[in-house]
C-alpha cells in the first residue's frame, strides 16, 4: 500500500481553512470565527502546521509512555508536531504533551463515566465492535479509556484519543470522544479519522 501523503493533505487543509478565514474577515461582523487567529505569516505561507518532530524526539516520548506510537500518527508528527485549533478541529498536542487520558484529565470522572456506562450498557462482541461507521452510537468499550492516549486538548469535553488496546497491523484505533453526547466516533486508524473529518467538520452527518 502506498504511504499516505500527509504533506499534500495538510497543505490542502491549510488552504481551505485560510480561505474560510479570509472570507470571514471580509464580513462586516467578524464574530463567527471562534478559533485561533490565522496570522499574516500563515496566510502568506499557506501553511498552518508547525515544524515536524524528529524520529529521536518521537522515540523518546514512546519510551516515556512505554508504547510504540502508531505509524500514521508518527508520520503526521514528522510533518507537523501538533496542529492548531481551527474550524471543528481540536488542537492536536505536540508529542511532548501527549499522555494517558488518566493523567491529563480527571481520573475520578473517567472512572464514574466507565461505571455508569457499564452499569447500563451490555458488553459488545468483537464482531460488532470492529464495525466502523461514522456514528456517535457505535458500540463502545469504556474500559479502554484507562489505557487511551490523549492527543488533543479538551475542547468543551471533546477529545481525540488513540486506543492501544485495538490494533490493526501497526495502527491503533482512534476516537473522537465526547462527554457531552456522550459517546465516541471510532476509526480504525488516526489517518482514517483525519481523512474522515477532513479537519473541517468532525460532527457532520453524525
Amino acid at each position: 500500500m502506498d504511504e499516505f501523503n500527509w504533506i499534500s493533505f495538510l497543505e490542502n487543509t491549510s488552504q481551505k481553512v485560510i480561505e474560510s478565514y479570509i472570507k470571514a474577515r471580509s464580513r462586516d461582523d467578524f464574530t463567527d470565527w471562534l478559533w485561533e487567529e490565522v496570522t499574516p505569516e500563515r496566510v502568506k505561507s499557506g501553511w498552518l502546521g508547525f515544524p515536524g518532530a524528529s524520529e529521536e524526539t518521537i522515540r523518546a516520548h514512546e519510551i516515556r509512555l512505554g508504547l510504540s506510537l502508531p505509524e500514521s500518527y508518527q508520520n503526521f508528527l514528522k510533518i507537523t508536531n501538533g496542529w492548531p485549533e481551527y474550524p471543528n478541529m481540536l488542537k492536536l498536542l505536540p508529542v511532548d504533551k501527549i499522555d494517558y487520558l488518566y493523567k491529563l484529565e480527571n481520573k475520578k470522572w473517567i472512572d464514574e463515566w466507565i461505571r455508569i456506562h457499564q452499569q447500563h450498557i451490555s458488553p459488545t462482541s468483537d464482531e460488532n465492535y470492529l464495525i466502523y461507521t461514522k456514528n456517535i452510537y457505535q458500540p463502545l468499550r469504556t474500559e479502554y479509556l484507562k489505557y487511551a492516549i490523549q492527543i488533543s486538548e479538551n475542547v468543551e469535553n471533546d477529545i481525540f484519543l488513540l486506543n492501544p488496546k485495538i490494533k490493526h497491523n501497526d495502527e491503533w484505533e482512534a476516537w473522537i470522544f465526547s462527554c457531552r453526547t456522550p459517546g465516541a466516533i471510532r476509526y480504525r486508524t488516526f489517518q482514517d479519522m483525519c481523512q474522515s473529518i477532513k479537519f473541517l467538520d468532525m460532527w457532520s452527518d453524525v
